[in-house]
Formats: C-alpha cells, sequence, structure tokens
C-alpha cells in the first residue's frame, strides 16, 4: 500500500490480488468523513476497467461512474472547457443531460 499525508485528498493506492483468479487490482482510497477511516473509492481491475466513485465495474464496460447522490442537485459529470467557464456536458445524478 502507499500513502501520503499533507493536503492530498488522495491518501492510499494498494494493489488487491484476487485468491480466485490471482489477477490483481488498482484500487484508491481516500479518508472518509465518518472517523477518518479510508473509503474506496475507484479501481482499475484486472481486465483494465476502469469504476469512478465505485470499485464495482460492470462486466460489458470499460468505464463506470457513480455519482455522488441521487437528485437533480449531485452530479455524476460535469464537462467543462479549458477556462472552466462552459458546462459543455453534465450529467446529473437523476439521470438528466445538459448540453
Amino acid at each position: 500500500m502507499l500513502g501520503y499525508q499533507g493536503n492530498s485528498r488522495l491518501s492510499a493506492v494498494w494493489f488487491r490480488r484476487s485468491i480466485i483468479t490471482g489477477a490483481g487490482d488498482l484500487v484508491f482510497a481516500t479518508n472518509s468523513t465518518n472517523g477518518g477511516n479510508l473509503e474506496d473509492r475507484g479501481i482499475v481491475n484486472y481486465l483494465g476497467q476502469w469504476g469512478i466513485g465505485t470499485t464495482t465495474v460492470a462486466s460489458n464496460t470499460a468505464l463506470t461512474v457513480r455519482g455522488s447522490g441521487t437528485s437533480s442537485s449531485t452530479w455524476t459529470a460535469q464537462f467543462h472547457n479549458s477556462a472552466g467557464n462552459n458546462n459543455a456536458l453534465m450529467i446529473r445524478d437523476d439521470g438528466n443531460l445538459g448540453v
């Protein structure tokens, strides 16, 4: 496990080996707000599939992204221009899209 103390939000990265397949996954974790325990936040599994906001990647996808909530006030993804002032594509957790 790799760890970092300081101003970075990344708290740990570790390689997890599967007992069943012998393959390994790279798991990313950060400190949680509930007592400072580490919480898994993302994964790159042994098949090269990515999970963001989850460590469970759908079997038929290359990328699985889980939002932070379920309402119109939380976002799964926001894509902006290089200046950061143009909402080019927005995906809300309630399933609505904005272009």
